[in-house]
């Protein structure tokens, strides 16, 4: 089935706004000159910009133009995914710069969340993830044992849920998540490459299978690169 013109459009705009060809403050060309450059009527260039615009990408200001405002990376709150998911919706390349798992006892807080004993064996992943090769966040994941049985402990995993679902038919069925902002500490700003003290996101996930609570996600991330929205109200997001 052949794309549709106005996706077309969407994603080769969307594209040279990651690859930087259009920077942030940057106006795009006029409308007649983007339907000269794709083919198109104006009718699909303003869909595609329209889909931009509620990514936060564009803002559309009549007399002034289409000016890019925005490369984060919007995370619905509304919908089940994961910063993986979400960064490779925007077109970025992700990858890992290093993967370790391992079987240890469950911190004490990280038991509360999960409803167990504390030191109840739990699987954890230690992933430190990239766009374009960039590192932008570390991520932990503490999944119950019983759940992922006999995993691979040298296998490298870039999108979890993804790999939960095709190897052990696990989907999960909702998520609770808490979001706070605080300063990089040294050593997380050597990981991440960045100065000490850069603001970064903390989520901590907890995942539930039904009502009952499986794998608790805490990852940190690079602030500037990314941003959380939630749409309150019917029919919304």
């Amino acid at each position: 089935m052949k794309e549709p013109a106005y996706k077309r459009v969407y994603e080769s705009i969307r594209s040279q706004i990651m690859e930087k060809k259009y920077d942030v403050g940057a106006i795009l060309p006029p409308e007649p000159i983007l339907e000269k450059e794709f083919g198109v009527s104006r009718t699909t260039v303003r869909r595609a910009i329209d889909l931009l615009s509620r990514e936060g990408l564009l803002s559309v200001r009549q007399g002034f133009g289409t000016q890019v405002i925005s490369r984060k990376t919007v995370q619905n709150l509304n919908r089940f995914t994961s910063v993986s998911q979400s960064l490779a919706q925007k077109g970025y390349r992700v990858g890992l710069r290093s993967c370790y798992i391992e079987k240890t006892g469950a911190p004490e807080d990280i038991a509360d969340l999960l409803g167990i004993p504390m030191h109840t064996p739990v699987i954890c992943i230690y992933r430190i993830k990239t766009i374009d090769d960039r590192p932008i966040s570390i991520t932990r994941n503490y999944i119950l044992e019983q759940i992922v049985p006999d995993l691979d402990m040298t296998q490298q995993i870039p999108h979890l849920y993804d790999y939960l679902k095709e190897t052990y038919g696990l989907q999960y069925t909702g998520c609770r998540d808490v979001i706070s902002a605080y300063n990089a500490s040294f050593e997380q700003a050597q990981l991440l490459g960045v100065e000490p003290k850069t603001a970064l996101f903390r989520v901590r996930r907890v995942c539930y299978l039904n009502s009952r609570p499986c794998e608790v996600d805490i990852v940190d991330i690079i602030a500037d690169l990314y941003e959380y929205e939630v749409a309150i109200g019917k029919g919304i997001g």
